[in-house]
């Protein structure tokens, strides 16, 4: 069976200094490897509804708290503070760079 995925290679800043990398299959499984801290969570995008019904919309939709309980319930290893470093570094880099790919897509 064939699998939709998109792959992110996600940047500090316009120089390229790597933040990590982050892939999203179209089901909603989240896959991230990043300077922060690696996460991986199925958030079950069939359940849940979100305009285009797309994958890459209900992660541009997503508020930092929603993933921040997200990580912090799943990340036993880290701390709270570590957990809200992730969420600041990587949803603000990840929803510009879905913005740039479906912009590109238009």
């Amino acid at each position: 069976m064939k699998q939709e995925v998109y792959k992110y290679n996600l940047s500090y800043d316009r120089n390229g200094g790597w933040l990590g990398d982050i892939i999203l299959t179209k089901e909603g499984l989240f896959f991230s490897n990043t300077d922060v801290g690696d996460f991986t969570y199925d958030f079950y995008f069939g359940s849940v509804v979100s305009s285009n019904n797309d994958v890459r919309t209900f992660f541009l939709e997503m508020d930092k708290d929603y993933f921040l309980n997200k990580i912090i319930k799943n990340l036993s290893d880290f701390s709270a503070s570590e957990c809200k470093e992730y969420v600041n570094n990587i949803l603000p880099a990840l929803k510009e760079a879905i913005k740039k790919e479906l912009e590109d897509e238009a």
